[in-house]
């Protein structure tokens, strides 16, 4: 029974250091970064060149057309 306890502290204290570092992860990357294509969770809708569409139908095109454009901005700022 005693060796049940230790167990159960041993995994404790894991899941303790495990939710301690998935809360400095999450913290350091809860932010959008500056070349991100933004989607929506709410709508599952992302920003175009052309216009908002739908994640489902956003072609890998139109990511690198978005791609391009960013980088061509951070060019000039």
């Amino acid at each position: 029974m005693e060796c049940n306890a230790v167990v159960q502290e041993g995994l404790w204290h894991s899941n303790a250091r495990f939710t301690a570092s998935m809360s400095r992860i999450m913290e350091e990357y809860s932010h959008p970064f500056k070349d991100d294509i933004l989607v929506s969770t709410d709508t599952l809708t992302c920003d175009t060149p052309d216009r908002p569409k739908q994640w489902e139908r956003v072609s890998k095109k139109d990511v690198k057309k978005q791609k391009k454009i960013l980088k061509h901005d951070r060019q000039w700022h």
